[in-house]
């Protein structure tokens, strides 16, 4: 005798007239399980005594066909379970179906690499997300994979002479990485001058296989190919990037910009020396915050704000000198922005973005004059401050907790990549006096 029975129940929607059909699982010793079938109806088209639909239904040879087949399937496993002796439960049952779907392979939609790639970059530009109370697109990561989709372009053509619209996910295979390497430190090679600031990293080969990855990676969550990224393996040694050098300068390099004699330089020199510097004296601050800086971001003696970078909030303090800056272009700034950097032209996040990777680049032309003035070896850059200020507090014996709250980084990020020493000399004179100078033969 069959230990449990399936059957349907009509259960009545929000217009009264019509039914949604639920399938009920029973047996005895457990709660009776439902489960909705996609079959609809009227309650008038509809024999209750013999759970099927009238003959006045225009589709109730197909929907009874659907019941039928319906509760067979079920009784058929839940027959062979008793059979099997299984101790099973009718929400067990309810369920076998679904579990069976999902262990069944996702569905591949046939997707080229360029349109994915395209899709990534459509929906970059348009999310908007906000940052220190600003609404902003990720027109960063947009114009990353902007950059990946032109160097595939280039690759594609240049070393197969074949269209990169014509190839697919399955296409990505040990030999396309190899040869795309090769071709990538063919034009790291041909590189000539500052054109080419990647050079060092065979011409963002390391960036380039990262959002290669990223992408494959994305095209398997969204079961377009089920990507197997160990084949990733054979270009590890190609991925990974150049170990980053700090490119901290002395303080007294700093000190040397501030006693700079600036008669000869101009108004806008002016303005690009106190950016500098102001990153200095603040935090660090990274040109694309110093840029968008408001004063709305500023609480009492600390700014309180979220790099654009990394997304990571900062409080760094605002020393005397740094505040001095801030004072010095109050009634120059338009709108609420600290320094002059947006004028009223620049309405719309696109100009906006295109005004601070102008001034970036005109800060760090001033800069390479004033290298050349106090006659510092090392390059000074805009980034140049960020290390300078980390490790200027980390020798003057700073704790690195405050350190990296001020700078918005991790204790360990500063130390591998901003840290560098630049008092060797005392460093040497420390242990001198720690070890002793005097040595004895043994």
């Amino acid at each position: 005798m069959q230990s449990f029975s399936i059957y349907v129940k009509p259960e009545q929607q929000s217009n009264k007239k019509l039914f949604k059909l639920h399938l009920i699982f029973y047996k005895k010793g457990y709660a009776r399980v439902q489960k909705v079938l996609g079959i609809e109806g009227k309650f008038t088209h509809w024999d209750e005594k013999n759970r099927k639909f009238l003959s006045k239904d225009p589709e109730a040879t197909k929907k009874n066909a659907e019941i039928a087949t319906e509760i067979s399937k079920y009784t058929e496993v839940g027959n062979l379970w008793d059979k099997q002796g299984k101790n099973w439960s009718p929400k067990e049952l309810s369920h076998y179906f679904d579990i069976e779907k999902q262990l069944k392979a996702p569905e591949v939609k046939i997707l080229s690499i360029e349109d994915l790639i395209q899709e990534r970059i459509n929906f970059f530009t348009n999310r908007k997300r906000m940052v220190n109370g600003v609404v902003k697109s990720s027109e960063t990561n947009a114009k990353n994979y902007r950059y990946l989709l032109n160097s595939l372009r280039k690759f594609t053509s240049d070393y197969y002479k074949k269209s990169f619209s014509f190839y697919h996910f399955k296409d990505i295979n040990e030999e396309f990485l190899h040869d795309f390497v090769i071709h990538t430190k063919q034009l790291s090679k041909k590189a000539k001058g500052s054109k080419w600031q990647a050079k060092e990293n065979n011409a963002g080969l390391p960036h380039k296989l990262s959002l290669l990855l990223a992408v494959c990676r994305y095209a398997k969550k969204k079961n377009i190919f089920l990507f197997d990224e160990t084949i990733f393996e054979c270009v590890e040694a190609d991925k990974k990037k150049r170990e980053a050098e700090s490119r901290a300068v002395a303080w007294d390099y700093i000190q040397a910009i501030e006693n700079l004699d600036k008669s000869e330089f101009k108004e806008y020199e002016l303005l690009d020396i106190d950016l500098f510097l102001f990153s200095c004296y603040v935090g660090g601050m990274s040109n694309i915050d110093v840029c968008y800086l408001r004063y709305s971001m500023v609480l009492g003696d600390r700014i309180v704000y979220q790099r654009q970078k990394t997304n990571k909030k900062a409080e760094p303090l605002i020393p005397k000198k740094g505040r001095m800056i801030m004072d010095k272009y109050k009634h120059r700034s338009y709108q609420d922005y600290v320094f002059p950097v947006f004028l009223p032209k620049h309405t719309t996040e696109h100009l906006k973005y295109n005004r601070s990777e102008y001034i970036t680049l005109r800060v760090n032309r001033t800069l390479e004059k004033v290298r050349k003035l106090i006659k510092c070896k090392d390059p000074i850059k805009w980034y140049t401050a960020r290390g300078s200020y980390i490790t200027a507090l980390v020798n003057g014996g700073e704790n690195m907790g405050v350190v990296a709250k001020q700078a918005g980084n991790t204790a360990a990020i500063i130390t591998k990549h901003y840290y560098k020493n630049t008092e060797q000399i005392k460093s040497l004179h420390r242990l001198n006096k720690l070890f002793g100078s005097d040595v004895k033969a043994g």
